[in-house]
Order: C-alpha cells, then sequence, then structure tokens
C-alpha cells in the first residue's frame, strides 16, 4: 500500500469516524497502530512523514481549486468539513516527518501562500456572510509555522527561508493582526513554541522483560500460572521483542522470537487469553486498564500471537474481545479502539471464511454505528480477500458450531456433555455420566480436572445463544433489502443450515416461478401452504421471506389460524405482523404523515430502541432526527422528534428518495417500506410512550398519560386483540372476561375492571378509577404458561398477567392494591 493510498484511506476514514462520533486522538492511535506500523518499518515512517504531508498539501491545493472553481459563495458548515480531515492528518504526518524534517520539505508549504484567493462564506446558523482568505482556511499558516519550529529545533534558518518567512507577514490573513506578526518574529528568533503539533518521544512503545516481571501494574500476569509455556522469563522476554517490530509483518519476528514462539502451547494459550478475557469482565469498570497504555500493547501482541499459534477456539475469542473493544462508553466512546482495530484487522487478513463469517456475525449482532462502521470496512477487505461474492457471503459463512441435528456433544473423561437446541430462543446444557443416565449439574471431576475445556464449552454455549439472536434479526431484515434466492441456496443456508434452520423453519416463504407465486412453511418434514397441505414442485423457484402486505386478507388469517392451531412459535412477528397502510389523511399531506404526531417518549429509552431497529440517532443529544435508509429501494425515512433531554415529543414522519434526492409522497412509497416504517414508530411510541407507565406523578404531561389509557388502539393493540379473542374461549377465566372495543373487561368477585390493549393501563368501573399494578419482575403466573405465537410483545404478556390477577381479586394479599379496589 502506497503513501497515496494511506491517505486516500485516512481521509476517508477520519471523515466516517468522526461523523459516528469518536474522537480525534482515538483515530490518531487507531491510525499509528494499525496504517503506520504496519505497512512501515521505523526507517521507513520518516519517509511515510515527508510524502504525507506533501500529499495532503496536494489535497488542500485540489479541493482549493475545486471551491473555487464551484461556488461565488460556500457555505461555512461545508468548508469545515474540508478543513477538519486535512489539518488533523497534517497534524498527524509531522511526527513521522520530523526526526529528518529538511528546508526543502518547508518551502512548499509557504509558497502555498502565495496565492490568497478570498470568497464569499455563508454561516448556515447566524445566517451572515463574510468575506475569508479559503488558502487559510483549508491550511491555516499555524501548522507550517510549526514545521519550522521543529525544522529549527535541530538547525539554523538559512536567509532564504527567513526572507520566506518575512514575506509571508504581507499575507492578507496575517498583516491586519499584531499577534500574528509577532509570532512570524519570535519563530525567526527562535523564541517561539509549537502552536498544535505535538512530538511524541517514541511513536512505537518498547515494553520491558524486566518490568512485566516486576512491575505493579502487572500483577496479575505475574500471578497468574502460564500454563502454555515452560518459563515465564521466556515469554516475558517475547512480549518485548514483539513491542520492537510490526509483528504483522511476520519478515521482521527475530529467529529468537520464532523460538520462543515454538514453545508455546496454542491450547493453553488460548484458555490463558480467555482467562484475561474473564478477568476485564469481573472488573467493575467501564474500561480496564488492559485498554489503554503499556498494557494495551500486550494485549495486541496476545491476540496477535493467539491468531499466529492457529489456537482450536481464536475466532469465538477474538469475536468476544472485538465485542467488548467495540462496546460503548456514553461520552467517549469505544472501550479500546486500539486493540480492537487489531483484532478486526487479524480477522479480515485471515483470509479464512472463518474469519469473514465472524466479522459478519458481529455486524448482524451490532447496534453501535462506530463498530458497525468499523465491521463494513474489514468486511469488504475480507471479502477481497476471500475473492468472493460480496452479494452471496452473508448467507454462506454461518458458523453450525458443529451442530448435528441441534445437538454437539463434548468429552470430559468418563463424562459427557451436550449442548441442546430446543428453538430459537432457548439452548441447554446437558450432561451425562459414565452409563449414560442424566448427571443434573457440572461434575465435580470435570470442575477441577478439566477446568479450562469447561470454560470453553460454557463458552460455546452462550455463543449459539447469541448467535440464534443475531440471526433472528438478521433474517428479520431480509425485508428491507429485497432478498431473494434460488431454491436450492434457499435449501442449504437456510433451511437446512444447523443453525438457521431454527430460525427459517417456523417462517412462512414465498416461492415464485413465472408469475406463480406460492406461500409455504416447514412443517413436520413438509412445505406446508396455509391450509396445512403440503406442497410440491417448488425446486426450480426464486425463494423470499413472505409479508403479510403482499398477501390477501384471506391469506393471512389462515395462516394465522393455522400458526394457532398447530402453536406453531415464530422467532418474531410475521403472519401476526400489523400491516400499517396509507391514510387518507396521509394522501392529503402528501409528503409526511402526522400519524404519529404529539406523544411524549421517554428519550433515552427511544434512542436505545431506535438503534436496536438499526436507526441512525446518534444520541438524546443530536441535532438530526432519527432516520433509516433503504439502501435496495432508494429511500430514507425520518421521524421528527423535539426533545429536551429526559422526553421527547414525536412529530411527522417523511419519506426520501435518496437516489433523485426529493421527497416522496405516502403513496409512492413501496407498500412494505412504509409498513415496516410505520410498525418501526409504532414500536417506538408503543415500548416508549409515557402513556403506559403504571404511575405518573408529575404535572408535566399529565394529561397525555391519562389520555393514552383511553386512546383509540394502535396496530399492535389491535393485533393483541385478534390473538385474545381466540384465545379467551381456552382460558379458564374466559366466563368473567368479555372483548370490547379498546379494553378487556374482566369481572372479578370485589370490582370489573378494563384493561387498556394499548398501554396495558387498568380502570375501574363504575367510575374508571385508575388502577395501579406494577408488575412483579420475574414472578411466574397462569399466563406464563399460555401459548402465544410470538415472544416480542412484552405488553401482551402483562395484559395475561393482570387479567389473571384481577378475575381473582379476593385472593389479593398486596395491601397497595387492596386499598385501591376497595368500592
Amino acid at each position: 500500500m502506497t503513501t497515496t493510498d494511506i491517505i486516500e484511506n485516512l481521509l476517508e476514514e477520519y471523515t466516517r469516524r468522526t461523523k459516528n462520533g469518536e474522537r480525534s486522538y482515538q483515530i490518531k492511535d487507531s491510525y499509528s497502530s494499525f496504517y503506520i506500523n504496519k505497512y512501515y518499518s521505523e526507517e521507513e515512517q520518516v519517509a511515510f512523514g515527508k510524502k504525507g504531508l506533501l500529499t495532503v498539501l496536494d489535497h488542500i491545493k485540489t479541493k482549493r481549486d475545486l471551491i473555487i472553481a464551484e461556488n461565488d459563495t460556500a457555505s461555512l458548515q461545508t468548508l469545515y468539513k474540508s478543513i477538519n480531515p486535512h489539518q488533523f492528518l497534517f497534524e498527524f504526518c509531522v511526527p513521522y516527518a520530523a526526526p529528518e524534517l529538511q528546508e526543502e520539505d518547508i518551502f512548499p508549504f509557504l509558497a502555498y501562500y502565495d496565492s490568497s484567493p478570498r470568497l464569499e462564506i455563508y454561516n448556515d446558523l447566524s445566517k451572515k456572510t463574510f468575506e475569508a482568505d479559503i488558502s487559510n482556511a483549508l491550511l491555516y499558516h499555524g501548522y507550517v509555522l510549526d514545521l519550522v519550529i521543529i525544522f529549527q529545533q535541530q538547525h539554523s534558518l538559512s536567509e532564504q527561508l527567513v526572507t520566506k518567512l518575512e514575506q509571508l507577514k504581507d499575507y492578507p490573513s496575517i498583516k491586519e493582526y499584531e499577534s500574528q506578526l509577532k509570532r512570524i518574529d519570535d519563530v525567526i528568533n527562535g523564541e517561539s513554541r509549537l502552536y498544535r503539533v505535538t512530538i511524541p518521544e517514541k511513536i512505537i512503545k518498547k515494553l520491558s522483560a524486566s518490568d512485566l516481571a516486576s512491575g505493579k501494574k502487572w500483577e496479575w500476569l505475574q500471578k497468574t500460572e502460564l500454563k502454555f509455556i515452560e518459563r515465564k522469563e521466556d515469554f516475558f522476554s517475547l512480549i518485548e521483542a514483539l513491542s520492537e517490530v510490526n509483528y504483522f509483518n511476520k519478515q521482521a519476528l527475530r529467529p529468537s522470537s520464532k523460538e520462543i514462539i515454538e514453545l508455546i502451547d496454542p491450547e493453553e494459550f488460548e484458555v490463558f487469553v480467555l482467562d484475561l478475557y474473564h478477568e476485564i469482565q469481573k472488573d467493575g469498570k467501564k474500561r480496564s486498564g488492559w485498554f489503554v497504555g503499556d498494557k494495551v500493547i500486550a494485549f495486541q501482541i496476545f491476540v496477535w500471537l493467539m491468531h499466529h499459534l492457529d489456537t482450536p477456539n481464536q475466532f469465538s475469542v477474538l469475536s468476544k474481545l472485538a465485542e467488548k473493544c467495540f462496546s460503548k462508553i456514553p461520552g467517549v466512546g469505544p472501550v479500546s479502539r486500539k486493540l480492537g482495530d487489531v483484532i478486526l484487522k487479524i480477522l479480515e487478513e485471515s483470509e479464512t471464511i472463518e474469519g469473514l463469517g465472524i466479522l459478519l456475525n458481529l455486524k448482524v449482532k451490532s447496534k453501535y454505528p462506530v463498530f458497525r462502521d468499523a465491521l463494513t470496512i474489514s468486511i469488504k477487505n475480507a471479502i477481497n480477500y476471500t475473492k468472493l461474492d460480496p452479494n452471496e457471503v452473508e448467507d454462506y459463512f454461518i458458523d453450525d458450531y458443529g451442530l448435528a441435528d441441534g445437538e454437539v456433544d463434548s468429552e470430559f473423561g468418563a463424562f459427557r456433555s451436550t449442548i441442546i437446541i430446543e428453538d430459537f430462543s432457548k439452548v441447554n446444557l446437558q450432561w451425562y455420566k459414565e452409563d449414560g443416565s442424566i448427571q443434573k449439574s457440572v461434575p465435580a471431576k470435570v470442575k477441577t480436572d478439566y477446568a479450562s475445556e469447561l470454560k470453553l464449552w460454557k463458552a460455546k454455549q452462550k455463543d449459539i445463544k447469541k448467535g440464534l439472536s443475531a440471526q433472528k434479526q438478521r433474517v428479520e431484515g431480509f425485508w428491507r433489502k429485497k432478498k431473494k434466492w434460488a431454491y436450492p441456496t434457499w435449501e442449504r443456508y437456510l433451511l437446512n443450515h444447523q443453525l438457521l434452520r431454527y430460525v427459517s423453519r417456523p417462517l412462512i416463504w414465498q416461492f415464485e416461478d413465472g408469475g406463480i407465486i406460492t406461500s409455504a412453511m416447514w412443517h413436520e418434514g413438509n412445505l406446508i401452504d396455509a391450509n396445512g397441505t403440503a406442497i410440491e414442485g417448488v425446486h426450480s423457484t426464486s425463494v423470499s421471506l413472505w409479508h403479510p402486505s403482499s398477501a390477501t386478507v384471506e391469506e393471512v388469517q389462515s395462516w394465522r389460524q393455522l400458526i394457532l392451531d398447530k402453536e406453531i412459535k415464530q422467532p418474531f412477528k410475521q403472519a401476526f405482523r400489523e400491516i400499517y397502510l396509507v391514510t387518507d389523511a396521509e394522501i392529503t399531506t402528501s409528503t409526511y404523515s402526522n400519524r404519529f404526531l404529539n406523544h411524549v417518549v421517554r428519550h433515552h429509552k427511544f434512542a436505545a430502541l431506535a438503534k436496536q431497529r438499526i436507526w441512525t440517532y446518534a444520541n438524546v443529544y443530536a441535532q438530526h432526527p432519527p432516520y433509516i435508509k433503504y439502501p435496495d429501494y432508494g429511500i430514507a425515512a425520518t421521524f421528527d422528534l423535539e426533545n429536551n433531554h429526559d422526553f421527547a415529543n414525536t412529530g411527522r414522519v417523511h419519506f426520501r428518495d435518496t437516489r433523485r434526492k426529493q421527497a416522496l409522497s405516502m403513496e409512492d412509497v413501496p407498500v412494505l417500506i412504509f409498513s415496516e416504517t410505520m410498525r418501526d414508530i409504532d414500536l417506538f411510541v408503543g415500548v416508549c410512550s409515557i402513556g403506559i407507565e403504571d404511575e405518573w406523578n408529575q404535572n408535566q404531561y399529565r394529561q397525555y398519560w391519562r389520555n393514552y389509557s383511553t386512546s383509540d388502539l394502535s396496530e399492535t393493540a389491535k393485533t393483541r386483540r385478534v390473538i385474545l379473542a381466540n384465545m379467551l374461549p381456552k382460558l379458564a377465566i374466559k366466563d368473567q372476561c368479555e372483548l370490547t372495543d379498546k379494553y378487556l373487561k374482566v369481572k372479578g368477585t370485589v370490582r370489573t375492571y378494563k384493561i387498556h390493549l394499548g398501554s396495558g393501563n387498568i380502570l375501574m368501573e363504575p367510575n374508571d378509577q385508575y388502577l395501579c399494578i406494577v408488575p412483579a419482575r420475574g414472578k411466574k403466573g397462569p399466563a406464563d404458561s399460555l401459548f402465544l405465537p410470538f415472544d416480542d410483545d412484552a405488553v401482551f404478556s402483562i395484559i395475561l398477567s393482570k387479567a389473571f390477577l384481577l378475575a381473582n381479586d379476593d385472593t389479593i394479599k398486596d395491601e397497595v392494591i387492596l386499598n385501591q379496589i376497595k368500592p
């Protein structure tokens, strides 16, 4: 990779990462450890710094010419987008160039100011226009004076250089300011300090073997038994040696380092890294000491060494560490971008299906924009390394964890253990004695004799659980991507995949051939239609995930009835998925919808849920409203919010054609995209509205809270009503229940109650007195044994629990509730 290539990558990456809220110092650390230390020796880094500065200058000149050619008046905010990355890269390159900076390296930068074009600048915030010098705006002269000062620390200034500096005093943006003129004089006289650029003592930090053996900060390393190597001293020497070189370049490894690496037991070393991970997890701090300073340098070496040794479960361990490194610390950023970038680089450069698969799985699970952005780049690079079709890799490399028919075994001496998948949400661990009988818990002998293997085994069970959860979300996202497969591909990679089958088989799929469309799902060894009849002749079709918006009312009702009759639990709402159609009011407003106007939501809760649903929303302080993009459709949707930090008032919904860059009328939005967007927003309101809270003691928003308990039902609440209508005849309390338009009415011995199907709040007859019942967490009741065709509606479960409780109100013992229900 050439210097120009690296500068191009850095410019693009800086813009992307700052947009996601990262700090400059984090990006600078990442660049140093990844780009520079990876591709250049210490000697070559100086040449990079010098050539990098000239490359940045060329970029700035090109940008200046473009701004002048395209605009009579430039936007200040747009100009900042050009200024910040270029000046940041200037700062970044200077320390590398500093050791051998020469006068000829400085003159091109001073000559840059020979041209001083001025342009009208419009400030978008103040709405005012002012004149500015574009050359100085794009590269502030203070940076160039820093170059002179750095040179001056080792050399005296020539007459030619002094003359050029004196000429700079006539520059329009300098001569008007006494302080700037004085600084140039101070620079010439050797009396000025650096303005922005800092020169670190060392660009590469070397670790000391003696410090590792005795330093207080390395206490955990000193106390831990290193089972993977005979002598700790050898390992500490190896860490010191690796800290001095670019170990990603295997040619840089010394013979002595290679000899020590040969002595390391790969499996035990993997357990050592996993032990360190668990130690960090136990540390109550948001950022462990292993993620900063000298210790993160050692940690980088550990993960590289684990990969170099090709340990048996390295990808699983790397996945856990990557998730930890890219977990978010509010107001700070990732826990450790420095270590995280090394892990992602190991995965992408492994040139393996496993490495690519881990990157894909991490992206499916992650909600943090900074992490998703980094993963997108790593996946793109990994695909280039593996020479695979980028449109296919997402489905092809899902880990099956060695499963066969939902089970995977492991031997622990005389004992055997099996990980068993019951369904998409349950993964159990079963132990067996030598005679094959069931052992209720982990055998004591396994705990003592196979401690390392047990840790890895339990970690595998957790990975399978996380994998199922991630795949549920990924499959639900197929609608947004226009995903289609040839039947054989779908059958192999979704229907029969040893992990994905637990997500794909309870779902309904659409089979299309020559304009003929059939919907079917897998049940008891066959594909069946909505009437339960086995179907054939679909092996040459294209397959996509069925959505109720593309079906008739009769077909949807048939699928719902079949799922209820056969008690098929779907991984997410599909047959019972709410459908949102454009209303007459939205046709009238055309380019916006007021459907979810004027709700009050908990802002932090909303922000978290929006990210979970893959909407873009920086945080509660964000000036831009949340939005979601559908790249395959060329559409973006925006949900307006008026916030005051803790709460937010909801506003309009807009759709935009991202290709033509124009607003879309509601009628022009594809039905599926309109429905899915409105469903997300309905979910945001339904989960985050203060109206669903059991109590509201503040005067602010009190009227809204009261009104919410009697409001018309949302589409989600209407779905609850449909399912309740089917369930009620089967309930033990059926004779005490009545379903009205908005309420489940429950007749108890003491009072009659109305449970709102939207909020779950309760009113008592005859005067609609409010009843506050706070659901008990973790306590199971009769409602928990009832079958529901999905498990992602917490309010529905609360409604059922309250119904069973109030139907037997004469047995209630809770004094708080008793005092409220007294007639």
